[in-house]
């Protein structure tokens, strides 16, 4: 059964706070010409949620759906 959608809240999903060392390996993630595309889009992602960027504004920098981000953030919030 599909969950409704809430609304703005919904957009504001965010993910913890990160720390340097966090986002440094987060960069090189990123960065790296090798290795998974799921991880290195996933690190973006986060990357951009913890920048404080909302959820459509990721989605349209990442070229992909608000409900593919909405996951990944919910993935990672916890991490």
């Amino acid at each position: 059964m599909p969950i409704p959608e809430t609304g703005p809240v919904t957009d504001r999903l965010r993910v913890r706070e990160i720390d340097d060392d966090e986002g440094r390996h987060l960069v090189r993630i990123v960065r790296r010409g090798s290795g998974s595309v799921v991880t290195r889009r996933r690190a973006q992602m986060v990357l951009l949620s913890a920048q404080g960027m909302d959820v459509p504004a990721i989605a349209k920098v990442a070229f992909t759906s608000q409900d593919r981000v909405r996951h990944h953030e919910a993935g990672s919030a916890g991490a």
